[in-house]
């Protein structure tokens, strides 16, 4: 009507069309004026008057027009005319006028009017929309031809008998499940008139067979629009609307599929066997074309249309007809039973035939009603007079248009229909008398709104099922809703019916976001396999699992870290908590982690908690029961513009994944939905579910819901803490009792029972989502007693089960006791079902679960949390705010820290603690700092903060029992100079990488093994000779020594040994060693202290000179290496590393750790730590010899007793327990590294103190090897310390001079046999004593001090045992 009224609107809009207009009327007026003819003997028919141009259109429902003329011919009689549009049409009504007028004056209504719609597909061929000599040819050659198949004869019913069991087949393969009949039904049918037309049936699944039907059904459903109705009228002017263009489309695909159907056919067309009506019509073209018959009306298009008539006509009619046979028999059980009940007697279980219908009659009579009442063609098509003609009294013209009403009962009982269901919609019962859930009586349009409190309708819900019970409706605006409330009901629902009650009811507010297409708001096939997907790929990235709880872990430390920069003081929690938890879920999403400060961060995350607000607002409610009517609110408008600016933040981090996109590397579950898309997309999927608008909305469901709902929580758990002080300060003690000062792990969870409780009666009291995402059933379902029609909107609330009073002791108090049993220890409850259940369960149910814990007990481990500063815990406000979730109202909490932080010397302004220190022992002087301030203390090294640990217990509870010290401390020299790449200086990923490296390939050329030990004792003969050669005199053993352990390191690095007098080898040696010496100075001390000042230090350049000379010398050997590089014989570390390198590179992997930097400071870490370290030890070692000469008598005694003259080996250290237990002490009393360097990677408390994320740590290596509580002569040179009473040696653990942990020297194997096989090789063939003239006492065991201790310049002389 509303097109109409536009219509004439527009006609009537300006002067020029209105004077036109107003001509046209007083000749039309004139025209239609009477009901006579100007010849006054015809009397024309009666009908209402119609309008100017428009006709009697105002007075038609174009959606049901039939209805209409069915009740103008109550006024106007059976025989009547209206005007659609300009066209007069004459309309027969009733059974004995429209059988009087088809068959008592066939002739003269017998012509088809080919409305213009018609025309346009047809063009007048074909025989359905054809008229004339070629449509008697036509129609008489179809029936012939039909019949020649076996229409009505034998052969046509073994074809649809033949039908009827593919049909049977796709029916049961449903398996009793819910299907639509449209497709099968169409596809059988059509089977049948293929068969007859083109000779053979299609499988259901042939492409071009599904097309056909579908083109055909499309084109049938909307030529009755009352778009094309308008088209019809108004050709001219309408010929521009959708359905026309639509149905011209569909008649092209259908025409073109026919063609190539009739190509191949005639390609293989023999006169002698017809196949079918195509072959028929095909010879007889041919016979036509031979005798050159130019007026023959067996052409090409005719005979195109004859197919597409009979394929349509053949299809639509009788599929429609056995559709509603269905309908009407699920709908008429005591019917459906007659019908069993006669088949089953009459023909039981063998095959149905034809002559079986004369002993059914009650099965015929159900099949003649559902063609009487289905009436499925009620307007006939359009009849047109061939002549004039009077019928019944009535003048009618040649050429009039006839609409001819097949069945006016039928149009009776369908009003009489429509009056029934009003009456039964209005009331409880539905059409088949079932009893619909009870509600308060609706108003019309807005249902029950006014009884609903929109700030907070769950409470109101709750209130209604009071008084009409668990399962009731509700009308929303025009919406009916059923409500499902508390425990038991809701669980029957969503788990007992889970598939009744698993769809999704997509309000217009999330339908106009994300149109049906990600996880949470969608449903169908793509629901279920993006679910599956983000399932699956979200376990693959540690959902539930140790990989997550680290992400988590991390992220919690950089959460308390905000939380400490309020230093106590008032803040709103909201934008760290988002920040914090939506970080989580982008780890796992995207493969990283963003700064808090990051600004699209921010504002990804402001705009999702933005809309999730809105999303549950009045405002919104009312558009989603009112969509057409209130499209303009501004929160509709905010809530598309906000989605809007996410999805292109979505698409922009998607762009960056993309193009870093490696298949051997999947970094998050953006990664594998892009893997998944393209192999997809390969494969030519057409109908893929992973597409771009899927992957943009399943990150945002996943960021959106990862986010607000964990952080929610949370935020209402803190609020809880600050309100009731007496359950923080138990949670406090249990996590004090039970954890300490460690690190929170899942697994604590089992042991923190009231914690626990505290978590999940949180959960429970905040019902942050009390009105459940709204549910919609899948299909018609009797529950509990209530029908309940598919597509009906059902909202189980949440908030009737966590506040089940049948359930909770007091549900609306907040009392972890819920969930305690008598003795305290964590209970169950069945109730307890904040993530839903069923099939929309939370798919992240697990995270959450672990986020809320290890979040909470985080926090809650290092602050009290309190109210502002004025405000009492009993004015701390619980009311919710509403959205789309129920968040905390504004409010402000101050985080107070629950630990100090290490004591220590006061530092002086600047230099901090630095004139305390002795230069020539720092150590020594920490050490002595230790046993004033205890253990752990804080050193100022200038501005520099530093926590140190001493004493062998806390040295290995902090490196080997908390990975927060695993970092190494870089100092800012290390940074300028570009050493961060490697292992020694390097963290993170790459020196995890790098580290593991070196290991596996250090282990694989021979550290800790036979090889190596060959490679050791070869080199350790070298430096005999060339001590030796020395014949007694003194000298110093730093080069000579130096040099042996060198190349040890270099076989295994370079594949090769240098020769001791090789100018690049000896100052590559040099120069590692002057650079131990130059990086511990107190020169660049002060430089890492304060850079800019002293950075004019001789120290410094001349450090920075080493290091360059250095990178050149190894260059050029991995450079020489590079050249002879072959992958199938790797001689050492360095061709291992660059045949990975390759190999990594070739695969398009251009972002490894296998990179020229990693692999130049790696050599050089490795060359410098297994130089020096080493010889440092072993020179120390000789000099203790030659100062303590009874341990050296004893060492070699106990070698020639057990050894003799043969060559030392590994295996025999177990025989030389003295000789080892010299060794150990050596390594104990010379104490080479005193001090390590770490850094924490998060804030940690550590025996009761506050260490923040980040702080310098320095590990007093040398307080565990001279513990007083561990040696028992810490700073004598005493064997005995290894060796127990009986002489045997001991293990102790306090000796750690290789350090411990994350960070213990990778070389650790290495070293262990260097000192045995150079120690035992030189004292079993040289005894070393001091220079002439020097006694044994005079000899100097100071040490200097660089990053490493070594000792101070000395000679000694190795004299021949030989």
């Amino acid at each position: 009507m509303s097109l109409m009224q536009d219509l004439v609107y527009s006609l009537f809009s300006n002067p020029t069309t209105l004077l036109g207009a107003a001509a046209l009327l007083l000749l039309l007026c004139f025209l239609v004026s009477g009901s006579t003819n100007t010849d006054e003997t015809r009397k024309e028919l009666p009908g209402p008057k119609p309008l100017p141009l428009i006709g009697n259109l105002l007075q038609l429902d174009l959606k049901r027009p039939f209805e209409t003329l069915y009740e103008l011919s109550k006024t106007y009689g059976s025989v009547f005319t209206v005007y659609f549009g300009p066209n007069k049409v004459v309309v027969l009504a009733g059974y004995k006028t429209v059988k009087e007028a088809l068959v008592g004056h066939a002739d003269e209504f017998g012509e088809r009017h080919i409305f213009p719609i018609f025309y346009d597909t047809n063009q007048g061929h074909g025989i359905v929309f054809a008229n004339g000599d070629s449509w008697k040819e036509l129609r008489r050659f179809a029936l012939t031809t039909l019949k020649d198949f076996g229409m009505g004869k034998k052969i046509a019913e073994e074809r649809i008998l033949e039908e009827c069991h593919h049909l049977i087949r796709v029916f049961e393969q449903h398996e009793g499940k819910p299907f639509n009949t449209s497709r099968p039904m169409n596809h059988a049918t059509s089977n049948v008139i293929s068969s007859i037309v083109y000779g053979s049936r299609f499988e259901y699944d042939d492409p071009r067979f599904k097309c056909m039907v579908k083109t055909a059904n499309h084109t049938i459903s909307i030529v009755g629009s009352a778009q094309i109705q308008l088209f019809n009228m108004f050709p001219r002017l309408f010929c521009w609307i959708k359905n026309r263009q639509q149905i011209l489309r569909n008649t092209e695909t259908l025409v073109q599929n026919v063609k190539g159907l009739l190509k191949d056919l005639t390609e293989t067309l023999s006169p002698q066997i017809c196949r079918g009506l195509v072959d028929c019509f095909l010879i007889r073209k041919q016979k036509d074309e031979d005798s050159h018959e130019t007026d023959s009306f067996y052409n090409e298009k005719n005979l195109i249309f004859t197919i597409t008539n009979l394929f349509a006509a053949g299809t639509d009619t009788t599929a429609t007809t056995l559709r509603w046979g269905f309908l009407f028999m699920a709908k008429y059980p005591h019917i459906q039973e007659k019908v069993h009940e006669e088949l089953s007697r009459v023909v039981g279980n063998r095959e149905i035939r034809v002559d079986d219908r004369k002993n059914l009659p009650y099965t015929d009579a159900v099949i003649h009603e559902t063609q009487r009442l289905a009436n499925i063609v009620p307007m006939n098509l359009p009849h047109q007079t061939s002549q004039d003609v009077t019928f019944q009294g009535h003048f009618i013209k040649k050429d009039l248009v006839s609409l001819i009403f097949s069945s006016p009962t039928t149009l009776l009982g369908a009003a009489a229909l429509l009056l029934l269901l009003s009456f039964l919609v209005s009331s409880n019962l539905n059409a088949d008398g079932r009893k619909e859930p009870p509600g308060p009586t609706p108003l019309p349009l807005i249902g029950n709104l006014l009884q609903i409190d929109l700030k907070k309708p769950y409470q109101t819900l709750i209130e209604l099922s009071k008084k009409y019970g668990s399962v009731f409706t509700v009308h929303l605006g025009l919406d009916k809703v059923v409500v499902l409330t508390g425990y038991k009901t809701v669980k029957e629902a969503l788990v007992g019916h889970a598939e009744e009650f698993g769809e999704r009811h997509i309000f217009p507010v999330f339908y106009d976001i994300s149109q049906g297409h990600g996880i949470i708001f969608s449903n169908g096939d793509s629901w279920k396999e993006l679910r599956r997907f983000a399932l699956t790929t979200l376990r693959d990235f540690g959902m539930g699992k140790k990989t997550a709880e680290e992400r988590i872990l991390e992220e919690c430390q950089h959460l308390i870290q905000v939380f400490e920069e309020h230093k106590g003081k008032p803040f709103d929690t909201l934008q760290p908590m988002n920040h914090a938890i939506s970080n989580v879920i982008c780890y796992i999403v995207y493969g990283n982690r963003f700064e808090y400060d990051d600004p699209r961060f921010e504002r990804m995350v402001q705009l999702a908690n933005e809309n999730v607000r809105i999303a549950g607002s009045a405002q919104i409610q009312l558009y989603n029961m009112f969509p057409r009517l209130l499209r303009w609110i501004n929160n509709r408008r905010l809530a598309l513009r906000n989605n809007k600016m996410v999805v292109g933040n979505v698409k922009e981090l998607t762009k960056n994944l993309i193009e870093t996109l490696s298949p051997q590397l999947c970094r998050g579950v953006v990664d594998c939905f892009l893997l998944r898309k393209q192999k997809d997309e390969k494969s030519s999927d057409k109908d893929s579910f992973y597409n771009e608008k899927n992957l943009i909305y399943t990150v945002m469901n996943l960021f959106v819901a990862g986010t607000d709902t964990t952080s929610t929580t949370l935020r209402w758990s803190f609020l809880f803490m600050a309100k009731y002080p007496h359950m923080q300060e138990k949670v406090h003690e249990e996590l004090s009792r039970v954890v300490g000062n460690r690190e929170v792990r899942v697994e604590d969870r089992k042991n923190l029972p009231y914690t626990d409780a505290v978590i999940h009666e949180t959960q429970r009291l905040a019902n942050i989502v009390p009105m459940n995402l709204p549910h919609q059933t899948s299909r018609d379902i009797t529950f509990q007693g209530h029908f309940i029609k598919k597509g009906t909107i059902v909202f189980p609330l949440l908030s009737s089960v966590l506040h089940d009073e049948s359930e909770w002791e007091t549900p609306l108090t907040f009392n972890p006791s819920h969930f305690l049993d008598k003795d305290g220890k964590f209970m169950k409850r069945d109730a307890f079902m904040p993530f839903s259940a069923g099939r929309r369960m939370c798919l992240g149910e697990s995270l959450a679960k672990m986020e809320l814990f290890l979040f909470f007990t985080s926090v809650l481990q290092q602050f009290k949390l309190t109210p502002a500063p004025g405000v009492k815990e009993e004015d701390l406000d619980l009311t919710p705010v509403l959205g789309l979730t129920l968040n905390p109202s504004p409010h402000e909490l101050c985080a107070v820290s629950r630990h100090k932080e290490p004591p220590g010397p006061r530092p002086l302004p600047l230099i901090g603690n630095s004139l305390l220190l002795d230069k020539k022992s720092p150590h020594g002087t920490l050490n002595e700092l230790s046993k004033k301030y205890g253990r752990v203390f804080t050193f100022h090294f200038g501005p520099r903060k530093t926590v140190v640990l001493a004493g062998h217990k806390i040295i290995k509870q902090a490196l080997v029992h908390h990975d927060a010290f695993s970092e190494r401390e870089v100092l800012q020299l290390v940074r300028d100079m570009n050493l961060t790449n490697g292992i020694l200086f390097a963290n993170g990923p790459s020196w995890k990488e790098m580290r593991h490296f070196s290991l596996t390939n250090m282990r694989d050329f021979g550290m800790g093994k036979k090889a190596c030990e060959e490679k050791i004792i070869e080199e350790s003969q070298r430096l005999i000779d060339l001590l030796s050669d020395k014949k007694g005199e003194a000298f110093d053993p730093a080069c000579p020594v130096n040099h042996a352990v060198s190349n040890i390191i270099c076989s295994i690095v370079y594949g090769s040994r240098f020769e001791y007098d090789d100018p690049v080898f000896i100052s590559m040696v040099d120069i590692a060693t002057t650079n131990t010496k130059l990086l511990g100075s107190s020169a660049l001390q002060l430089y890492n202290f304060f850079p800019r000042l002293f950075r004019w230090l001789g120290a410094h350049k001349q450090l920075m000179e080493n290091i360059f000379s250095n990178r050149t010398h190894i260059k050029e050997l991995i450079k020489g290496l590079k050249d002879t590089l072959n992958p199938q014989m790797c001689r050492g570390v360095v061709d291992a590393f660059l045949v990975r390198k390759m190999k990594l590179e070739a695969s398009g992997n251009m972002e490894s750790h296998y990179h020229d930097e990693n692999l130049l400071m790696t050599v050089s870490n490795l060359f410098s730590a297994g130089t020096d370290t080493t010889s440092s030890t072993l020179r120390y070692g000789l000099l203790l010899m030659a100062k303590c000469p009874k341990i050296q008598d004893r060492v070699q005694e106990e070698m020639d007793r057990v050894i003799g003259g043969r060559q030392a080996q590994v295996e025999d250290r177990k025989n030389l327990p003295y000789t080892d237990a010299v060794i150990h002490e050596i390594q104990r009393l010379s104490c080479i590294a005193p001090m390590a360097g770490h850094r924490t990677t998060r804030d940690v408390v550590f025996q009761d103190y506050l260490i923040k994320k980040g702080t310098p740590v320095l590990v007093l290596l040398s307080s565990a090897l001279f513990d007083e509580d561990e040696w028992e002569t810490p700073n004598t040179f005493n064997p005995a310390h290894f060796l127990d009473k009986d002489g045997n040696f001991t293990k102790r653990d306090a000796f750690l001079p290789f350090s411990a942990g994350a960070r213990v020297c990778a070389g650790e194997s290495l070293a262990r046999m260097e000192l045995f096989l150079f120690f035992t090789s030189l004292l079993q063939r040289l005894r070393f004593t001091p220079p002439p003239g020097v006694k044994e006492d005079d000899l100097d065991l100071t040490q200097l001090v660089g990053v490493t201790l070594s000792p101070v310049p000395h000679k000694l002389c190795a004299i021949s045992r030989i």
